[in-house]
């Protein structure tokens, strides 16, 4: 996995894997490997998967107990609105740089939002690619 030094580490990390579930490359109940091989196998310290493995477990992705780090049964949906989450985070980031404050950005998304709501009410589905 190659990491970009200018992005934190555990963020890059738990957002590929929210992709593997998103994709089917890890299933529900599937076993992580421990914090000690997953960070060997990434090349990152035991910190920083201790980190990654709080972060899927606090948005519902995993799951800790004694035996080991599971992926959890509804991993799947959770994962996609973490991933989801995350992108917004990159758009606030983007709306400050564009020097947009919170409410002219709020303002955007709910304007943004009404009319995919209103589109699709026409047709029954969003079209996100037809999103202003």
């Amino acid at each position: 996995m190659l990491l970009d030094r200018a992005e934190p580490y555990i963020e890059q990390i738990a957002r590929q894997i929210a992709s593997f579930v998103v994709s089917g490359v890890l299933l529900p109940e599937e076993r992580l490997p421990s914090n000690d091989v997953a960070a060997k196998q990434i090349g990152v310290g035991k910190d920083t998967m201790v980190g990654v493995y709080k972060v899927l477990c606090d948005h519902g992705i995993s799951s800790s107990t004694p035996s080991g780090t599971f992926i959890t049964a509804q991993a799947e949906r959770q994962a996609r609105r973490y991933l989801f989450s995350d992108r917004i985070g990159v758009l606030i980031h983007y709306g400050h740089t564009l020097d947009l404050d919170d409410d002219e950005m709020g303002g955007v998304f709910l304007a943004t939002l009404l009319r995919l709501e209103q589109r699709a009410g026409k047709t029954g589905t969003i079209p996100i690619d037809d999103a202003p």
